[in-house]
């Protein structure tokens, strides 16, 4: 869903939507692995039972794309996402989330023994990519979930959305003294 853009407009800079993601789940593997252990045992039963079904017949890398396909058409990267978010602080400790925007923002100053700042307009471009992969996370669940959902018809949703919103059933008034919009 995220290569093709089905939760929201899809931009140039899609690597660094991808490669945001790489550390955050990398940052969460290295501080709280148990947030995400039960989606990684989701992704390693399935490539023991691909590697179990396709050992003779594929070779290794064919295996890992068809490991790689079966992963993507699951729910496991939406919920690794999902468990980041919601994770509760306990007490006065960061969650996952908070300890990663912290560390986006420090850099190692090279030949240097200490850690700086990355520059303003460096963390807004990062904080950026991060909203747009939560956003697009949030967003793929949703979809994916109400896909799998049979009673669930995209046309009668959106017809009724759109009795609900149409602008011509809106009425604004304009108060000709004050200017206001009623």
């Amino acid at each position: 869903m995220l290569l093709q853009g089905s939760t929201f407009v899809p931009i140039k800079s899609m690597s660094k939507i991808i490669k945001e993601f790489q550390h955050l789940i990398l940052f969460v593997l290295r501080t709280k692995p148990e947030l995400l252990r039960q989606q990684l045992q989701q992704a390693k039963d399935i490539e023991c039972s691909v590697f179990e079904s396709f050992c003779h017949s594929m070779n290794e890398e064919e295996m890992q794309k068809e490991t790689t396909k079966r992963i993507i058409g699951t729910n496991i990267l939406f919920g690794m996402m999902i468990n980041i978010l919601t994770e509760n602080p306990k007490g006065l400790k960061s969650n996952a989330l908070q300890l990663y925007l912290i560390g986006r923002g420090l850099k190692s100053v090279s030949s240097r023994s200490y850690l700086g700042f990355c520059a303003a307009n460096e963390i807004s471009k990062n904080c950026n990519n991060l909203l747009r992969l939560m956003r697009h996370m949030v967003c793929g669940h949703i979809c994916r979930t109400a896909r799998r959902d049979h009673n669930f018809d995209h046309d009668k949703m959106g017809k009724e959305i759109d009795k609900q919103y149409n602008p011509s059933t809106i009425h604004k008034a304009i108060d000709p003294i004050t200017g206001e919009v009623k």
